[in-house]
């Protein structure tokens, strides 16, 4: 898949032009906390889901769209260098489905919604300048690969499990010696295989879903 290809390239880019960066001091919060290399970052936010989950494809039937849902998440932080990072995380968020009546299986009883529970295992590099801007922060860019897991709560349904990508842009603000406030918005491009659903909704056999985060979590230092 060519936009993945393109998400593991920018990875690779962003690791070797920031590990010959030269970054000026670090920030008096950063010296305080010692010279721990691991950092962990607890988050929580909101799904802006901006593709349908379902298109379908004859026109008779509304396609079936993600509503907003509360997301949490959970990242472990390895230095690597004057502002790197490679993290592992994990994310979990459950939208509810819309027009959820054309996934209807017989003889189970109809039912108002239906959820996607959904879990992003991923990786990559994180870049934090060390030193502050303005007194207040520093930019955070993120980059990484994931690995989606999608699993509605369709009588017999199948997991979704596809390949995906892991992009986000925030900021980084210390609140402590060993606390920062991080504010993110990320950007999870993938696909949804229709054939894991127990009905025939015609269609490509898989379809893109892009998955979007607005996050505020806290950041510390062992």
């Amino acid at each position: 898949m060519n936009r993945f290809t393109v998400v593991l390239a920018a990875t690779g880019l962003l690791a070797g032009a920031l590990s010959a960066q030269g970054q000026g001091p670090p920030a008096a919060g950063a010296a305080a906390a010692g010279n721990s290399p691991w950092r962990v970052t607890a988050s929580v936010g909101t799904t802006l889901s901006a593709s349908p989950l379902v298109l379908v494809s004859d026109g008779s039937e509304a396609s079936v769209n993600q509503t907003s849902a509360t997301q949490v998440s959970l990242d472990l932080e390895r230095r690597l260098g004057r502002g790197i990072y490679l993290f592992v995380g994990g994310t979990l968020w459950a939208p509810q489905l819309t027009h959820s009546g054309i996934l209807e299986v017989d003889p189970y009883p109809s039912r108002p919604v239906y959820q996607a529970t959904t879990v992003l295992t991923s990786f990559g590099l994180n870049w934090m300048p060390e030193r502050r801007l303005l007194w207040v922060g520093s930019p955070v860019i993120r980059a990484g690969v994931a690995y989606k897991i999608r699993k509605l709560d369709v009588p017999y349904s199948d997991v979704s499990a596809e390949l995906a990508g892991d992009l986000g842009a925030g900021w980084r603000t210390p609140i402590s010696d060993r606390a920062d406030l991080l504010m993110m918005y990320r950007f999870s491009p993938s696909e949804f295989n229709p054939a894991t659903l127990p009905i025939v909704l015609g269609g490509e056999a898989k379809q893109a879903v892009n998955d979007h985060f607005v996050q505020l979590g806290v950041r510390w230092t062992p």
